[in-house]
This record gives C-alpha cells, sequence and structure tokens, in this order.
C-alpha cells in the first residue's frame, strides 16, 4: 500500500489488505482480488506492450478468471502480433481452438434456449472457416503480383491476369463477409479479420476504419 501511486479511489489495495488474513475469501472478495491481479496486468503491459508473455497471461487470465472469452480472444490476437517464440505460438494455437470451441457451444446452447435453429450456428462456424481460407489465396494472389512486378522485366500478361484475378478474389472475400454479417454482424474475428485486410491488403481506408471501429467497440 505505502509503494501504491494510485487514487484512493482508483487502488483496490486498502480493500485488499483488511481481508488479508482471510483464508477462505467469498465470492466477492475474490472478485476485488481478480479485479486487482487484472489491474497489476494492465500495468505491466502499459510498460512492455510488445511482450507476448504477457499478453499470452492476460489472455488465460481473462478467459479462466474473468470468464471474458473476448478479450481473451483479443489479448491471443495481440500475442500473435509480437512475435512470439515456438512454444507460445502452439499455446495461442492451442488455447484460442479451446475459446473458440467452448465459444461455438455457448452459441449453440444459447440458440437452444432462444429457439434458433442451431444449424444456422454451425453454418456460420463452417462459412467462417471458408472466409478465412479466401482471404489467404487473396493475399497469396496480391503477393505474387508484386513479386512479378518488382522483377528487372515484369511479365505485362502475367501481371493482367494475376490483376484479372485479384479482383474477382476481392468480391468473393467481400460476399463471404457479407454472408457472414447477415447470420452474426458482431463476430469480433470476423470483424478484426476483414477490417486489417481491407486495410493491409486492399488499402480501403474508408470501409476499414468503419469495420475496425465497430471491432473496437466490443473490445474495449
Amino acid at each position: 500500500m505505502r509503494s501504491c501511486r494510485k487514487s484512493k479511489g482508483d487502488c483496490l489495495c486498502s480493500t485488499l489488505s483488511s481481508n488479508i488474513a482471510s483464508s477462505d475469501p467469498s465470492g466477492e472478495e475474490k472478485r476485488i482480488w481478480y479485479r486487482f491481479i487484472n489491474s497489476l496486468i494492465i500495468d505491466a503491459l502499459a510498460k512492455f506492450p510488445k511482450s507476448s508473455y504477457l499478453h499470452l497471461q492476460h489472455a488465460y487470465f481473462q478467459q479462466d478468471r474473468m470468464g471474458n472469452n473476448f478479450k481473451a480472444l483479443f489479448e491471443l490476437m495481440k500475442t500473435e502480433e509480437t512475435r512470439p517464440d515456438i512454444q507460445e505460438e502452439f499455446s495461442v494455437f492451442r488455447y484460442k481452438n479451446i475459446i473458440e470451441k467452448e465459444m461455438m457451444e455457448s452459441d449453440i446452447r444459447n440458440a437452444n434456449s432462444r429457439g434458433i435453429d442451431v444449424n444456422i450456428v454451425v453454418y456460420f462456424q463452417e462459412k467462417f472457416v471458408a472466409f478465412q481460407s479466401e482471404i489467404g489465396k487473396s493475399v497469396k494472389m496480391q503477393l505474387n503480383f508484386w513479386q512479378e512486378l518488382e522483377q528487372s522485366t515484369p511479365n505485362v500478361q502475367q501481371l493482367l491476369m494475376l490483376g484479372s484475378k485479384i479482383t474477382v478474389q476481392a468480391e468473393v472475400v467481400q460476399n463471404s463477409y457479407s454472408e457472414l454479417s447477415a447470420i452474426n454482424p458482431n463476430h469480433i474475428r470476423m470483424l478484426k479479420i476483414y477490417g486489417n485486410f481491407l486495410k493491409d491488403i486492399m488499402n480501403d481506408s474508408f470501409e476499414s476504419q468503419r469495420v475496425l471501429e465497430k471491432y473496437l467497440f466490443f473490445i474495449v
């Protein structure tokens, strides 16, 4: 408490110190501890924003203790952006699959309770996998185009053919996104992937900003 620099209203130290001797904390006390630990991780990330280890631990904590699968997925995505080592990459892959499976099962349970056709939920997941595959194809075509363009003597016919394929593939991706949005317009991974695709691959700053702002609305 003495070294804490936060204001009394923002700090949980005084509340925790009064219950420090409790061997069996109540549900409310546990929630306070979890909030305190979460604040420590956030403070650490403010100092070391590119630490893959911290982002990974934050994802674990958000899912396992805070029960926030959306925030956990966001932290796993941040981990991927910080050049994790091979062991961390495997952890991200494994944990992302666990969370997405839980979210899918939750969607199915909610669908049942709300009278929504479970087949639609399963259909969305299948289409989402295909959506990611179509984006991968588009990115590969763009790379091939620029690699050819950087040649000392580019093949003009090859460039025209790739340009045509890129245009068609962009429409395929857009149609896939529209189909997914009609089913679940607030799917955070879909929004993040498509927003970054528009920004980094298609150079569509206006539309990418609109999609990414919607994505940020759900994860902040």
